[in-house]
């Protein structure tokens, strides 16, 4: 066999830690396979110490929103070092617990699927969009937000539950 046909004899060489087949056995990869591999995991290293101040600061802003002032200028308010701390460890921590624990990358991919997906695809537009019309009143439009809110949001707990009951190794 060719190194493709032995790549694609390993169902999901990424997956199953490359440098194995299903049965288990050594195969050895093309040398492109094995650069590309460590490019992945070399972007994923760079990128989290890039990724913490951005998701620090929008979970301050969910959790402390801005203030305004009776003119619209913004009241500034001193984080304090606890909140930042916390904020910061659980960024950082919660991707570790997530790395140590996790049996697959398939699991993790099923379980950020259906979770934090649902909750980028269909929860967060919804609060937005709720926050631009706050000062409406309750019309067709809210209402139907706030049963896609509801049933995607119940549909991504649903999913994520079967998930870690029943993660796929």
């Amino acid at each position: 066999m060719n190194n493709l046909q032995d790549i694609n004899k390993a169902n999901g060489v990424v997956l199953l830690a490359y440098g194995f087949d299903t049965e288990g056995n050594s195969i050895q990869y093309p040398i492109l396979v094995v650069i590309c591999i460590l490019m992945m995991c070399m972007a994923i290293i760079v990128a989290e110490p890039l990724n913490v101040k951005p998701a620090k600061d929008g979970l301050k802003d969910i959790f402390w929103p801005r203030r305004s002032d009776e003119n619209g200028q913004p009241i500034e308010t001193n984080e304090s070092m606890c909140a930042h701390f916390l904020l910061v460890f659980f960024t950082v921590y919660s991707a570790v617990v997530v790395a140590v624990f996790a049996k697959s990358a398939q699991t993790v991919m099923n379980i950020l699927g259906s979770s934090f997906y649902s909750l980028i695809c269909f929860i967060f537009p919804g609060f937005f969009y709720l926050k631009l019309h706050e000062k409406e009143p309750v019309n067709k439009d809210k209402v139907l937000v706030y049963l896609m809110m509801l049933s995607m949001g119940a549909f991504g707990i649903w999913n994520t539950v079967e998930n870690i009951i029943h993660p796929t190794s």
